[in-house]
C-alpha cells in the first residue's frame, strides 16, 4: 500500500505543478497585456515618450497637453503646430517650480516634475511642470519692468560676455531691450541635475543684437553673474540651441587628453571618435556597420599648443546643442569635448554657427587632417 502511494505521488505532484503553472502563465499573460497597452499607444505617436508604467504614461500625456495648450495660446497658433522635443525628469526646489514671481509666496517643499522642451514657429521653448502637468511655467516668463534703465556695469558685463562668447566686437553689439527680473539661484536658466537655490534674486533680462543675430542674457543685479538663455536666442541667424539632455553629456575627459570629437550619423551607420592627447598622439576609432577599427598618428607639440589656444572661449558653449531642424535627414551630429566643456552640432549647420565656435572646428579639422606621422 505504501509502495503504491509512493509510486503515484510524482504523478499527483506533477499534476498539481501543471495546474499551478497554467494559472501562473495566465497571470503573467494578463500582466503582459496590461504592460503592453501603453507601449502600443506610444507606437501611434510621432514623439518619443518616456515609457514606463501606465499611470506615468497618462501623466505624461497630461503634461504634453498642458504645454501644448499654453504655448499655443501664447503664440496664438493651433496646438498641432507645437512639437514636444523632449521631456526630462526634474526635481524643482519649491512650489513655484524655481520660478518665483515678485511678491509671490512659494511652498518650500520640493516638487517632482518635468522639464519640457517644445518647438513652434522655428523657436525652442523650455517649460517646467509638476508631475501631472497641473502646474506649468514657461522659463523666462516672469513678469518684468520693461525698458528700465540698465546700469552701466551690467551693460558692460553683458556686452563683454557676448563678445568673448561669439567673437563679435563690442562696438557692433547694441542693447535692444533691458527688463528688471526676479530670478531663482540659477538666474531662471536650469541645467539638468542642478538644483537651484530657493531665493528671489533681483536681476536683469538683457537682449542684445548684431544684425540678424539676437542674444538673450540673464544677470544678477550688478552684472557679476551673466548667463546666456539659449532657448530665447537666435544665434547665427536662425539657430536656437537647446541645453543638452543629461543622458547625452559624456563622461569628463581623462587626464592627459586634450580634446575629443564623436561623429555619428550620415548616410551610413558609422561612428568616428577622434582623440588628441597632450603628447601629440591622435587616435581615431571607427565603428562601421558593427566592425571596429583603430589607427593612430602624431602631430607636433606646437600643433597641440596652437590648438589649445583656440579653446580659450570653448567653455562658453558648454552643454549647448545646435541641433538640425526637425525632419532634417542625412546629416552628421558632431560632439566636441574639452576638459572644460562639451557641445554638439549638426554638420549641415556648421556655416551658421558662432564664429568663435567655427574657429574651434576649423582648428580641430587642421589637427585631424594633419599629415600623419609615425604612431
Amino acid at each position: 500500500m505504501n509502495h503504491n502511494s509512493n509510486f503515484h505521488w510524482p504523478r499527483r505532484a506533477g499534476a498539481l505543478l501543471l495546474v499551478a503553472g497554467t494559472l501562473l502563465a495566465g497571470e503573467l499573460a494578463g500582466s503582459t497585456a496590461l504592460l503592453a497597452t501603453p507601449m502600443q499607444l506610444a507606437q501611434g505617436q510621432t514623439e518619443l515618450p518616456i515609457a514606463p508604467t501606465p499611470r506615468s504614461d497618462r501623466a505624461l500625456q497630461s503634461v504634453r497637453q498642458a504645454v501644448r495648450r499654453d504655448l499655443a495660446q501664447h503664440l496664438n497658433i493651433p496646438r498641432g503646430q507645437v512639437q514636444i522635443v523632449s521631456i526630462d525628469r526634474q526635481t524643482w526646489p519649491d512650489g513655484c517650480l524655481g520660478l518665483a514671481e515678485p511678491g509671490q509666496g512659494c511652498t518650500l517643499a520640493v516638487v517632482e516634475g518635468w522639464r519640457v522642451t517644445a518647438r513652434a514657429n522655428n523657436r525652442t521653448w523650455i517649460y517646467r511642470t509638476n508631475r501631472t502637468g497641473t502646474a506649468v511655467r514657461r522659463e523666462g516668463n516672469v513678469p518684468s519692468t520693461p525698458n528700465a534703465q540698465l546700469p552701466a556695469a551690467v551693460r558692460t558685463a553683458v556686452l563683454r560676455f557676448a563678445s568673448e562668447q561669439f567673437n563679435v566686437p563690442t562696438n557692433r553689439l547694441r542693447v535692444i531691450q533691458a527688463d528688471r527680473r526676479t530670478w531663482d539661484g540659477c538666474l531662471g536658466i536650469s541645467e539638468p541635475d542642478i538644483m537651484c537655490t530657493m531665493i528671489a534674486l533681483p536681476g536683469w533680462r538683457v537682449v542684445i543684437a548684431d544684425g540678424n543675430q539676437r542674444w538673450v542674457y540673464h544677470t544678477n543685479q550688478d552684472g557679476t553673474q551673466v548667463r546666456l538663455n539659449p532657448a530665447e536666442s537666435s544665434i547665427g541667424g536662425t539657430i536656437s540651441p537647446i541645453q543638452m539632455l543629461p543622458e547625452n553629456v559624456p563622461q569628463p575627459l581623462r587626464r592627459g587628453v586634450v580634446f575629443r570629437s564623436i561623429a555619428n550619423g550620415g548616410m551610413l551607420p558609422r561612428q568616428t571618435t577622434t582623440t588628441l592627447y597632450e603628447d601629440g598622439r591622435v587616435v581615431v576609432e571607427q565603428i562601421d556597420s558593427g566592425r571596429r577599427s583603430e589607427r593612430s598618428y602624431r602631430v607636433s607639440r606646437q600643433q597641440v599648443n596652437q590648438f589649445r589656444q583656440t579653446l580659450q572661449s570653448f567653455d562658453r558653449f558648454d552643454r549647448l546643442d545646435f541641433s538640425a531642424p526637425y525632419g532634417a535627414a542625412d546629416y552628421i551630429t558632431v560632439m566636441l569635448i574639452s576638459q572644460n566643456g562639451v557641445t554638439q552640432y549638426a554638420d549641415s549647420l556648421e556655416g551658421r554657427l558662432s564664429p568663435a565656435l567655427q574657429q574651434v572646428i576649423e582648428a580641430w579639422r587642421d589637427v585631424v587632417q594633419a599629415q600623419p606621422g609615425q604612431p
